[in-house]
C-alpha cells in the first residue's frame, strides 16, 4: 500500500454533466449548486435576490412580459404583463394598470429608442410610453399587430403580425413613431422559409431573426444596403429564449444554446449537454445576460419554472485560455427576465403570486451552496483506496460558517460526515479532517460532497488515500 493524493488548487471549473464524474478535471464538478460561476478564485456562494414588488393574481394565469425601462430623466419603471393586463411598477413598488385586452397567451416585449419605450403584445396595437406610467398607440403608421420588437441600426424593428408572419418592419432612424417609407422606413419579408418569426434580437452589427426551425441575420446600416441571409437551419424553442450582450446573441435551440457573432455560430452548452437535453419542455427556457453571466431559467420539474443554469461565458482560466463555466441555481421560479439600464437583472415569478425580484444582487444570505468533487482513482483505476485524510482551504468573510463534508464512495454516500467550522478571517483558513478506515471507505473511486449555507468561498481541497494494488511481484534487474 502507498499513499497517493489529489489536489484542486482552484475550484473554478464549474459544472459538467456530459461526462462521467471520474473523467472530470480537479476544478470541475459533476454537480455544483448555487455557486457563482464568475468567481475566478474558487467555489463561492452565488449572490442572493431582493424582493422588488408584487401583484396579486389568480393561480393558473398564462402569459408573461417584463420590460424594465429607465427614462433619460433617471426614473425607472418596470412594465409587466400578467393574464390580459399590462401594468407599470415604479421604483417604490407602486402598480398602475396601463393596458387591458392583451391576449392571455401573449409574449410581451419592449425596447427603448430615443427616450421612447415601445411595447408590443398579441391582441393590441403597438404601444409607446413617454412617461413610464402610461401607454398610448404608437404614432405614425406602424404595423397593426406585432409581438416582437428590437433596436438595430438606430431603428425600431417590429415583427410577429399573424397576418404577415415572416415580415420585418423598421422605423425611421431614431424615431419609433415615424414609419414613412420616404424617410427611410420600410419592411423586409423573408419568403423562403415556410416558417414564422418567433423572436428578434438586435446587436451592434446585426439583427437576428429567429424562427422555429431557421435563423436569419440582417446586416447593413440603411434600407439601401440591408441584407438578409440564412444563418442556420435551426431556430429557437422559446420566445424568451434569446438575449444579447451587445456584440453578439445567445439563443436556445433544440440541441443546445448557441452564441452568434456576425455570421459565426458556436454552441456554448456542451458542458451541460445532459442537463439541457433533459429539459422536457424547452418552451419554458428563458435567457438573459447580466454583466459577464448568461442566465437560463427553465422548468426542471413540476408545472412552473424552478431552476436556473448560469454561464460565465468569458471566464479566463488559470492556464490563460477563455472558457465558459456553468453552475446550477436552485429555487429560481422565474419565467421572464430582463436586465435594466443600470445592469440590474429583474425576474418575474410564474406562481400564483405574481412577484418581481432583482436577482444576483450581491448578498448570499441563507443560500445553500453545494459542490461535488470529481470521483478520483488516485492514479490506479482498479486498486482499492482507503481514504486517509483531507484538507479544505476556505474563506468566510461575514460570519463563521460550517462546511459539511460527506465522503462519496463509488458514487454513493458512505461513512460519517465531517463538520468544518470556518471563522471570519480576512485570509483563507486551512482545515484538516481525518480519514476513516472502515471498509465502506475502501473502494475504487473516492470523492467528496461539500455543502454550506451563507457567504463563503472554498478555494481548494486535497485528498489523500492509501492505494492497494493486488498484482504479481515484479522482477527488476
Amino acid at each position: 500500500m502507498s499513499p497517493q493524493d489529489v489536489v484542486a488548487r482552484s475550484m473554478n471549473g464549474g459544472m459538467v454533466t456530459g461526462r462521467p464524474a471520474y473523467l472530470l478535471g480537479t476544478g470541475e464538478s459533476p454537480l455544483c449548486q448555487n455557486i457563482d460561476p464568475a468567481d475566478p478564485l474558487g467555489a463561492a456562494t452565488r449572490p442572493g435576490s431582493t424582493f422588488y414588488g408584487s401583484i396579486a393574481a389568480a393561480s393558473g394565469f398564462v402569459g408573461l412580459g417584463l420590460f424594465p425601462w429607465t427614462r433619460n430623466a433617471g426614473t425607472q419603471y418596470i412594465l409587466l404583463q400578467y393574464g390580459t393586463t399590462i401594468v407599470s411598477m415604479d421604483s417604490s413598488g407602486s402598480v398602475t394598470s396601463v393596458q387591458t385586452g392583451v391576449s392571455s397567451d401573449s409574449y410581451m416585449a419592449g425596447a427603448a429608442l430615443n427616450n421612447l419605450g415601445v411595447i408590443v403584445a398579441a391582441g393590441i396595437v403597438p404601444k409607446v410610453s413617454t412617461t413610464g406610467s402610461t401607454l398610448a398607440n404608437l404614432g405614425g403608421t406602424p404595423p397593426t399587430l406585432a409581438r416582437y420588437c428590437a433596436v438595430f441600426s438606430a431603428k425600431m424593428w417590429l415583427a410577429g403580425d399573424t397576418a404577415n408572419p415572416t415580415k420585418l418592419s423598421f422605423s425611421v432612424s431614431n424615431n419609433p413613431e415615424d414609419w414613412t417609407t420616404s424617410n427611410n422606413a420600410g419592411s423586409i419579408t423573408i419568403g423562403d422559409s415556410g416558417d414564422i418569426i418567433k423572436g428578434i434580437e438586435g446587436t451592434k452589427g446585426a439583427l437576428y431573426v429567429f424562427m422555429r426551425h431557421t435563423t436569419y441575420i440582417v446586416t447593413g446600416d440603411s434600407p439601401f444596403n440591408f441584407r438578409v441571409d440564412k444563418l442556420a437551419d435551426f431556430g429557437i424553442t422559446s420566445e424568451w429564449g434569446h438575449a444579447t450582450d451587445g456584440q453578439g446573441c445567445f439563443f436556445a435551440s433544440d440541441d443546445g444554446i448557441y452564441y452568434a457573432s456576425g455570421y459565426s455560430l458556436a454552441r456554448v452548452s456542451d458542458k451541460i449537454r445532459d442537463t439541457y437535453v433533459g429539459i422536457s419542455d424547452k418552451t419554458t427556457v428563458c435567457l438573459e445576460i447580466k454583466g459577464e453571466k448568461l442566465f437560463m431559467t427553465y422548468l426542471a420539474s413540476g408545472s412552473t419554472n424552478d431552476t436556473a443554469m448560469v454561464l460565465a461565458y468569458k471566464r479566463k482560466m488559470n492556464d490563460g485560455r477563455v472558457d465558459g463555466v456553468w453552475s446550477q441555481y436552485t429555487s429560481q421560479p422565474y419565467q421572464a427576465m430582463k436586465t435594466g439600464r443600470g445592469n440590474n437583472l429583474y425576474a418575474v415569478t410564474n406562481a400564483s403570486s405574481f412577484q418581481v425580484y432583482e436577482i444576483d444582487t450581491g448578498t448570499s444570505g441563507a443560500v445553500t451552496a453545494l459542490w461535488h468533487t470529481p470521483h478520483y482513482d488516485f492514479g490506479d483505476p482498479t486498486g482499492i483506496k482507503t481514504f486517509m485524510r483531507g484538507y479544505i482551504q476556505a474563506n468566510s468573510p461575514l460570519s463563521t460558517t460550517t462546511i459539511t463534508v460527506t465522503p462519496i464512495i463509488d458514487g454513493a454516500s458512505a461513512g460519517s460526515q465531517w463538520s468544518i467550522s470556518v471563522g471570519t478571517t480576512a485570509s483563507y483558513q486551512m482545515s484538516t479532517f481525518p480519514g476513516q478506515t472502515t471498509t465502506s471507505l475502501a473502494k475504487a473511486h473516492i470523492g467528496l460532497k461539500l455543502q454550506w449555507t451563507g457567504n463563503m468561498r472554498v478555494q481548494s481541497y486535497r485528498m489523500v488515500a492509501d492505494v492497494r494494488t493486488d498484482e504479481p511481484p515484479r522482477r527488476v534487474s
